[in-house]
């Protein structure tokens, strides 16, 4: 109820930087050693809760962690935290 007290919420989006691997451009030979491959702040499923995301792997990455977050329609809350991929 103070005018000097703030409640921080969401930011606003934000786009997502991704390497367009298609294109043709001078250094294009640069390894890619992202650490974040993906990320996409919405995303719809489809009347069975599938979803098909593509992206790019890096030049070094053997092991992912895939981290998903969500609202039903409702507002519940959901998440779901796996890794996967070779160690080696």
């Amino acid at each position: 109820l103070s005018p000097s007290f703030s409640i921080f919420g969401h930011a606003p989006t934000r786009e997502f930087y991704s390497p367009k691997y298609d294109a043709n451009f001078e250094g294009q030979d640069v390894p890619d050693y992202r650490a974040t491959l993906y990320w996409n702040p919405s995303f719809t499923t489809d009347r069975n809760g599938n979803a098909q995301l593509i992206f790019y792997n890096s030049d070094n990455a053997k092991q992912f962690q895939l981290a998903i977050e969500g609202l039903s329609e409702y507002g519940t809350p959901g998440a779901y935290l796996k890794t996967f991929g070779s160690k080696d």
